[in-house]
């Protein structure tokens, strides 16, 4: 998936549980190219198992970690 057509996916994917408390960090790795980026605070979200299952149905569960701290 191209890096404009994941942003839109993971855009669709956040969508619904944003207001919340929980910060998200996206952690991005391309052959050398490695970044990690928080999104903004309007981007909280509600950390509710339905957008959990739903980031792991997308990006495998290995892929998402759920921080509490």
């Amino acid at each position: 998936m191209a890096g404009g057509a994941a942003a839109k996916k993971l855009k669709a994917l956040l969508e619904p549980y944003r207001n919340g408390s929980c910060a998200v960090r996206v952690s991005y790795r391309h052959g050398e190219a490695v970044a990690e980026l928080r999104l903004g605070d309007e981007w909280r979200v509600i950390p509710d198992d339905a957008l959990i299952a739903s980031l792991r149905d997308w990006l495998q569960p290995e892929n998402v970690e759920v921080v509490y701290a």
